[in-house]
């Protein structure tokens, strides 16, 4: 059982409680899906089921908080970690080890587990998670998808009765989410007790058997899971159409990709005589599964990959011909995971940093686009510091700092909430019907392309097997005709 009682929390160096007056009981057994806006408070709350609150984060810490009859406070996080299982929000924060199989034994082994025992489990949770083919496969090869179905495996082999789980399908396509939450489900019903804070809800009502709706890190639903969608339906459906019909004048080619290859070392082709066109003034989508090569086709857009075959041309210059300074003006890249984004001691320093390197005038321009971002209050706060949505948006602001002519943006809504969605690609479009940019989108986020989106194209096998209207895309990525 997890007690909660009169829990209140802050962070060193914030005056903001992350949680407020929080009472709770957790069953043994129970599913529960916990929701609410990036910030709420839902990532904080998961934390004091490990200790990691107030152990590892420090702040001010008043209430309790006990797991199985334990006090947090007065067990180390290594003893609690026996009882609870964490899956992180940035599954890439979490590997410690060198190969998918070494990080699903590597928990396993800390137990104290027999050599024979660790390689049965390891196994056997390889194929439960559609990960066998990626054994040898060291993190920085793999997908983010795939990242997070490593991290997940790795935990639920250690046989923890609890399992908490910060955004697991964020990065997953909608089968491998499925997948991840029917598996759960098994060993719910096996008599594991799952706590899953979600943006996804409608991923997971299916699943759980109790929502709980935090805001501003109070507890303001406690009930079915059902009743906290209906109660609450701006979470889960945009509210009205804004969509992608609202555009500048689509103008010739912004940026052509044409006969594109690429495999890392000692593996197969990720990318395969690859073909896709971005016009000016246009959102194209490219949907995919996890493993399809999406970020593989981000990067080598960018430049930042050696070996690629074929060309990329910008405004019709070779991309491998230009200047590091002369791309770095002409492409911006939005990584999956913000975290690659963030250096500096403020919100502030983080989104001026990449304008000032282009040598471009402090005009009032990093500042405006903190406004439009609803980042403004956040600019004195350390970027790492921020929920999983926010460090997401100031990531897209210190791109966007240096008026990049075209950005690539790699699964840019993980960790956002819809209204946060919504919120960020009206203003992308925004931008684009002001002429001012042209975005491709790698993502499996199919309702945002659909709504905000001039085209769409479809990658699989690392080559582009569709390109046209997103609705057609969509109805491809769902197994229709």
């Amino acid at each position: 059982m997890i007690e909660i009682e009169n829990l209140s929390y802050s962070y060193p160096a914030s005056g903001d409680l992350a949680l407020s007056k929080v009472d709770l009981e957790i069953q043994d057994g129970e599913y529960v899906l916990l929701a609410g806006r990036s910030g709420s408070g839902k990532t904080s709350l998961l934390r004091c089921l490990n200790g990691l609150i107030p152990h590892f984060y420090g702040g001010s810490f008043r209430g309790r908080v006990a797991v199985g009859g334990w006090d947090t406070r007065e067990h180390s996080v290594r003893e609690l970690s026996e009882l609870t299982g964490m899956v992180f929000q940035d599954p890439e924060n979490q590997f410690v080890t060198t190969s998918v199989e070494r990080e699903i034994s590597f928990g396993q082994e800390n137990l104290g587990r027999e050599s024979e025992e660790v390689l049965r489990r390891t196994r056997e949770l390889a194929v439960r998670f559609s990960l066998e083919n990626l054994l040898p496969r060291i993190p920085q090869e793999i997908s983010g998808g795939e990242k997070q179905r490593t991290i997940i495996a790795s935990v639920l082999g250690m046989g923890s009765g609890i399992m908490a789980l910060d955004e697991p399908t964020s990065q997953l396509d909608l089968g491998s989410a499925g997948r991840i939450l029917r598996l759960l489900e098994e060993f719910n019903r096996e008599g594991m007790t799952v706590v899953l804070g979600e943006h996804r809800l409608n991923r997971v009502v299916p699943f759980a058997s109790r929502g709980i709706m935090l805001d501003r890190g109070r507890v303001i639903f406690d009930g079915k899971p059902r009743d906290l969608i209906r109660s609450f339906p701006w979470l889960v459906r945009i509210r009205e159409p804004v969509g992608g019909a609202v555009s500048g004048p689509i103008g010739g080619t912004a940026l052509k990709v044409r006969d594109l290859s690429f495999k890392y070392a000692g593996g197969d082709w990720v990318l395969r005589h690859l073909h896709v066109e971005l016009k000016k003034s246009e959102v194209l989508g490219v949907f995919g599964t996890n493993g399809s090569g999406k970020s593989t086709l981000a990067r080598a857009i960018a430049g930042l990959l050696d070996g690629v075959l074929g060309s990329v041309s910008i405004g019709g210059r070779e991309v491998g011909k230009m200047t590091e300074s002369e791309k770095g003006g002409k492409v911006g890249i939005v990584f999956q995971d913000p975290n690659k984004h963030l250096f500096h001691d403020t919100v502030h320093e983080e989104v001026e940093f990449a304008r000032r390197q282009m040598g471009l005038a402090m005009d009032g321009n990093v500042d405006s686009l903190l406004a439009r971002l609803h980042l403004t209050e956040y600019g004195s706060r350390n970027p790492r510091d921020l929920s999983g949505g926010q460090k997401q948006k100031v990531a897209i602001a210190s791109v966007l700092s240096f008026n990049p002519e075209i950005l690539i943006l790699d699964e840019p809504t993980r960790g956002l909430d819809l209204p946060e969605k919504v919120e960020i690609m009206a203003m992308l479009r925004r931008l684009v019907c002001e002429g001012c940019i042209s975005i491709m989108i790698l993502t499996h986020d199919l309702d945002i392309i659909r709504t905000f989106g001039d085209r769409a194209a479809v990658l699989k096998d690392g080559a582009i097997e569709f390109q046209g209207d997103p609705e057609q895309a969509a109805r491809i990525m769902l197994g229709g005709d």
